[in-house]
């Protein structure tokens, strides 16, 4: 007759109790080497500073993400009216007009996206290397 499951279950932690299956001693555990938290004088900056490059990093991914939707907009409605013009559907003369506009508007929301950067950088103030300060 096979044993059971609950019967190989029961035989194992018996054994375990009585010093280990071939009567070897438990092995000891590691011992954790913890220190406690960090102490407010040398590294108590640093998880600040982390914290506030992220954020930075973050916002400045942000501002070019949003310009990046904004612009491939303007690039999609360029390639319309390229379409249009080609088919013969506009004239040349409203094709032009609609470019240029759109390079305007092209351009100023990249100098809008640069601006934006550049006061989101002025709001940190960098001291060292790398490190950020508010």
């Amino acid at each position: 007759m096979r044993p059971t499951l609950g019967s190989l279950l029961d035989a194992r932690i018996a054994a375990r109790k009585a010093g280990g299956a071939a009567g070897e001693a438990p092995k000891p555990r590691k011992k954790l080497d913890f220190e406690g938290a960090v102490k407010a004088g040398k590294g108590a900056g640093t998880d600040i500073d982390a914290e506030a490059k992220a954020q930075l990093a973050f916002d400045l991914d942000q501002i070019k993400q949003m310009s990046k939707i904004t612009l491939d907009v303007y690039a999609n409605e360029a390639k319309v009216m390229q379409a249009l013009r080609a088919a013969g559907l506009v004239e040349d003369r409203n094709y032009y007009s609609a470019k240029l506009t759109l390079l305007n508007v092209n351009s100023a929301e990249q100098e809008a996206e640069l601006q934006k950067e550049i006061a989101r950088r002025r709001e940190m103030v960098f001291v060292g290397k790398d490190a950020a300060k508010n």
